[in-house]
Order: structure tokens, then sequence, then C-alpha cells
């Protein structure tokens, strides 16, 4: 007689970054809800932050900051590996 098939544990994952228990955050992270890593959380939570005592909070603007800052920071580091 063989054994009934059981499906394995899920898989703990954050629902913003989809960081694991075995693949955590750069920086390292821990949950801060069932779906929800520390990182993600604190990043969610500047976020409402600025929204609501911004003058003017335009999430367009931010992201093309985000996007320019993160373009910046690849090509440093990749001038820094080339050395």
């Amino acid at each position: 007689m063989t054994k009934p098939r059981t499906k394995p544990p899920p898989v703990r994952t954050c629902r913003v970054c989809r960081c694991t228990d075995a693949q955590g955050c750069r920086a390292g992270c821990y949950w801060s809800a069932a779906d929800l890593c520390s990182t993600c959380h604190t990043v969610i939570d500047a976020v409402l932050e600025w929204y609501m005592l911004a003058r003017a909070p335009s999430f367009v603007s931010l992201r093309h900051e985000i996007e320019t800052e993160i373009a910046e920071s690849a090509a440093l580091l990749a001038s820094s590996r080339s050395r």
C-alpha cells in the first residue's frame, strides 16, 4: 500500500518583495505580518507618511526619482567593480 501524497508546506513569502525564510532581504528582515516582511513594512510606512505630509504627493514623480537613484547607484556599483 502506498502512502497518500501530501502537499509540501507552503513557503512563507512576502507579498511585496517575494522574500522567504530561506532567502530574506539583502539587509535582513523578519515577519511583521503573516505575508509582509519588516523591510517592506518600513517602506510602506515611509511612503504613507510622505503621502500624508507632502504638499502635493505624486507617485509618478516619486517613482521617477527612485528609478533615477537606482540607475545611478547601479552605475556607481558597476564602475567600482570594474576597477
